[in-house]
């Protein structure tokens, strides 16, 4: 009995150890997942490994990545794991490292034939003229050479504690609308464009969502 109650202590004391050591998910799918260190900061602009082995990348407002590519050359899924020893949704294989592998993929049969920053450009525009008045533009840029970033801010007086579901029907908007839009970018770009989006309610952030 002693023995069993010796054991059982060492198990206690192994995880409890790992749950200090590693840190804290908080969020949601919905809202974006954040990872707090021991320290009380965010991981941010940087990957990290969780305790199941899988690496994971945060941005600069701390949420996960997820479907997308990071650093031009790996790629994250959909639960946010990079992918490792397979192909990824757009063709290309990536390594046991998770890296791409030069010279497999759709990628060597086309070379971009417009520069991202016109393509990052080319969908502004059109975002502003499609928008109406509920919807601002706080901000718009490019990363990773794939990967168009908006800010959007969603402006109603009536939204208060309904902040869900207008970021719900607006995703639903985009994502009927946004294949008209992207793909004729990729094809113009010579490999698949990413949208990432971090919606706003009447100038709070709500969360992060990736198309």
């Amino acid at each position: 009995m002693k023995r069993r109650l010796f054991i059982t202590s060492i198990i206690l004391t192994l995880i409890l150890g790992i749950a200090a050591y590693a840190g804290t998910w908080t969020g949601s799918y919905e809202s974006g997942w954040r990872y707090l260190n021991d320290n009380g900061t965010y991981v941010t602009n940087s990957w990290m490994q969780d305790t199941d082995g899988q690496w994971y990348y945060f941005g600069a407002d701390g949420v996960m990545l997820h479907d997308t590519w990071v650093e031009g050359q790996y790629y994250l899924g959909p639960t946010g794991a990079m992918l490792m020893s397979t192909i990824t949704p757009d063709g290309y294989q990536v390594g046991a490292d998770g890296k791409w592998i030069p010279g497999v993929g759709p990628q060597t049969a086309q070379a971009a034939a417009m520069p991202f920053d016109e393509i990052v450009e080319g969908f502004r525009q059109g975002f502003i003229g499609s928008a109406d008045e509920t919807v601002q533009l706080v901000d718009i840029h490019g990363e990773n050479n794939n990967t168009i970033v908006m800010t959007l801010n969603i402006i109603d007086g009536e939204a208060a504690g309904y902040e869900s579901l207008y970021v719900s029907l607006m995703d639903a908007v985009l994502k009927e609308t946004l294949p008209e839009t992207m793909d004729p970018l990729s094809q113009a770009y010579g490999q698949h464009v990413y949208l990432r989006i971090t919606y706003m309610v009447n100038g709070r952030a709500y969360g992060t969502k990736s198309y």
